[in-house]
């Protein structure tokens, strides 16, 4: 994480001093929640259920009492959290434009909408995955998204992929200012059944046993079937058979003879 984010910053920031102050805050907030212990999941109370988010309106996640070590650790990380946020929006308004382009999301939703505090997961934040219905908040939400990139494409003749809605929605909650953000999960793709290799293949079917047409308890055999003629082909004559004949007898050869 961090040499992707020094690679984002060198492509987004081009002085030197400040991509070393970005990284030096991003450095020192990360560093004081991962000298904390990790946060017990709600899940992991027994006999404690949450609610899921998509049946009530309260919050996924329920309030924790943190102690004031942990307060403490929390309050220096998300110090200087503020300050790196404070800083990129110091570079975004300057009129020397430092900032050739402004960060990519990947790094901006590491941080709280509410209290720009650094969000690491058992950390500083817990993380859930709530299943979500089809006429959830985030369904309706990518369903605007898609109308208004639909109106936006008829205007420039472009095709638009389908609207696709979720079934879960990751909800991660900051432990500081118990502020929850709801974000679409990952579409999962269809796995088809693999057979196992393990498995054996089932040996075929026995024949049936026929039964000689002697034996008293076997069916009767049936009649031989006539050959059955070919309507499609051309129509074949029949040969005419030649009468035989007959060798003369002595009559007849008498008879000639004295002709």
């Amino acid at each position: 994480m961090e040499a992707k984010l020094a690679a984002d910053l060198e492509q987004c920031v081009s002085d030197k001093a400040l991509q070393r102050r970005l990284l030096f805050h991003w450095h020192t907030a990360h560093a004081m929640l991962l000298r904390l212990p990790a946060a017990p999941s709600p899940d992991d109370v027994p006999g404690e259920e949450a609610p899921p988010a998509a049946c009530t309106n309260e919050d996924p996640t329920p309030k924790t009492e943190l102690s004031p070590s942990r307060l403490s650790a929390m309050t220096l990380s998300h110090a200087h959290a503020t300050a790196f946020i404070r800083l990129v929006r110091a570079m975004q308004a300057s009129k020397d434009k430092p900032m050739s382009r402004p960060l990519p999301h990947t790094v901006l939703e590491h941080f709280c909408d509410a209290c720009f505090g650094l969000l690491l997961p058992g950390r500083s934040a817990t993380v859930r995955v709530v299943h979500q219905k089809h006429n959830s908040s985030v369904n309706k939400k990518l369903a605007r998204q898609h109308s208004a990139s639909k109106r936006k494409a008829k205007l420039l003749h472009k095709a638009v992929a389908p609207c696709v809605r979720v079934r879960n929605a990751v909800v991660t909650t900051c432990m500081r200012c118990q502020h929850h953000r709801m974000t679409p999960g990952a579409p999962v793709k269809k796995r088809r059944s693999v057979p196992k290799a393990n498995q054996v293949e089932s040996a075929p079917p026995p024949p049936p046993v026929k039964r000689p047409a002697s034996s008293l308890f076997g069916p009767p055999p049936s009649p031989p079937t006539p050959p059955r003629k070919l309507l499609d082909g051309p129509a074949k004559k029949k040969k005419k058979v030649k009468p035989a004949t007959k060798p003369p007898s002595a009559l007849d050869s008498f008879l000639k003879s004295l002709q």
